[in-house]
């Protein structure tokens, strides 16, 4: 009797059925459901750093600029020249603009479309004590801008 239950389960497995398959796609659907939103989220905090990476190392520049020159650079070309061991570099995608007197201090702002400071730039006035909140603003006082990619 067992010999003969033990062949006729053995002659009807063979494979998974359908409902099987069905049941461990949904469960495959569910975890991608679950861990994409969470990967996108990621991505963006990323971008988010890099901006504020972007701002934070300008600003370096700008300091060393001024302690090497003592004035802030007041164009582009000054910022940005190869030649300048200071020079401002932007990371793709992010945007800085550098407002100045030259003198005083600066501040910046920057943005990337695809960060949370897309609308609302991350500044850093030098004036204010560095880096400031999501909407701050920059000083009146400075009558230069530096705009870079």
């Amino acid at each position: 009797m067992f010999m003969r239950l033990h062949r006729a389960m053995k002659d009807r497995d063979m494979g998974f059925t359908l409902i099987e398959l069905l049941v461990v796609i949904i469960i495959i659907g569910i975890l991608a459901g679950i861990a994409i939103p969470v990967f996108f989220s990621q991505r963006k905090k990323a971008v988010d750093k890099s901006v504020v990476s972007d701002v934070t190392n300008a600003s370096l520049s700008m300091e060393s600029y001024y302690s090497t020159n003592n004035a802030y650079p007041t164009t582009k070309a000054q910022a940005t020249a190869t030649t300048n061991a200071d020079k401002i570099v932007v990371s793709a995608g992010n945007s800085l603009s550098i407002t100045t007197d030259g003198t005083t201090g600066y501040c910046i702002g920057g943005t990337n479309p695809a960060s949370n400071y897309s609308s609302a730039p991350k500044y850093y006035d030098s004036n204010k004590g560095g880096l400031q909140s999501d909407n701050g603003t920059c000083s009146s006082t400075y009558t230069n801008t530096i705009a870079l990619p």
